[in-house]
């Protein structure tokens, strides 16, 4: 007899995959914004037909991923191609929940396979579920060309909580305002460092920026300015500020979907 097999292992830190297929068909990784792609490795024939070589392949995975094997059976039907089987699985799995119990019930439910089949159906989903990220922490010189950076290493921590791209976006914005208001009202853009704290906190994040200058009032060409505050409530749902002698803290808090 013949058997197809597609063994795998993760990494401990949940980051990526090895895989290794004996003419199974390919994993299917729904990553945490939904989108569904078959994990398309280095196929070899099944066992028990010959001698075959079988090659791992390295696949990277994201936070929150959603790993799902599975036999012909579940997608397979007399009389369609299996082609249509395979992109019928592709988009119940997108479409799906992220708790994999769920994930499995509402594959199986999309896929009719309630009943049973006249093949044999095995599912299995596995959910990679990352610890939390730590603390972020940056020392920003009080100088607007460091903002680009500070929205890029941000940017990158909220993707690790799963924030979507509006999510991301808003408290972005919101941030570079609080540094920039920091930079502009705390130091007169002068030679010093201000801080940025992000932490995950419950259900959202929360943003603190830290300076140890002292409030000035627009000056020149940065008279009539001002707006920054009115958009970090706009864009947060909850903004703090402290000032006094050792210096301004400003603490923005907003839920994400994800975490919620």
């Amino acid at each position: 007899g013949m058997a197809t097999v597609s063994c795998m292992s993760l990494s401990p830190e949940l980051d990526s995959m090895r895989l290794a297929s004996a003419g199974h068909l390919p994993p299917l990784v729904v990553d945490q914004n939904g989108v569904a792609t078959f994990v398309e490795g280095r196929g070899s024939v099944p066992l028990g037909v010959t001698r075959g070589t079988y090659e791992e392949a390295e696949v990277p995975l994201g936070p929150a991923s959603r790993l799902i094997l599975y036999t012909d059976g579940l997608v397979e039907d007399r009389g369609s191609s299996i082609d249509s089987g395979l992109e019928a699985l592709r988009v119940a799995a997108a479409d799906g929940a992220s708790d994999p119990e769920a994930l499995c019930a509402s594959i199986v439910a999309a896929l009719g396979r309630e009943g049973g089949a006249d093949d044999d159906v095995t599912l299995l989903v596995a959910g990679t579920v990352p610890a939390p990220p730590m603390a972020l922490r940056l020392v920003l010189p009080a100088d607007p060309i460091s903002l680009r950076g500070m929205r890029i290493r941000l940017g990158r921590w909220l993707e690790t909580l799963g924030a979507t791209p509006g999510e991301l976006q808003d408290i972005q914005l919101a941030s570079h305002e609080a540094c920039c208001n920091s930079m502009e009202h705390g130091y007169d853009f002068g030679d010093h460092t201000l801080e940025l704290q992000a932490s995950q906190l419950d259900g959202g994040v929360s943003i603190v920026v830290i300076d140890e200058g002292r409030w000035r009032e627009p000056t020149g060409r940065n008279r009539g300015r001002g707006r920054g505050m009115d958009l970090m409530r706009e864009l947060m749902s909850e903004v703090d500020v402290s000032r006094g002698d050792e210096g301004t803290r400003v603490e923005m808090r907003r839920p994400l979907e994800r975490l919620s």
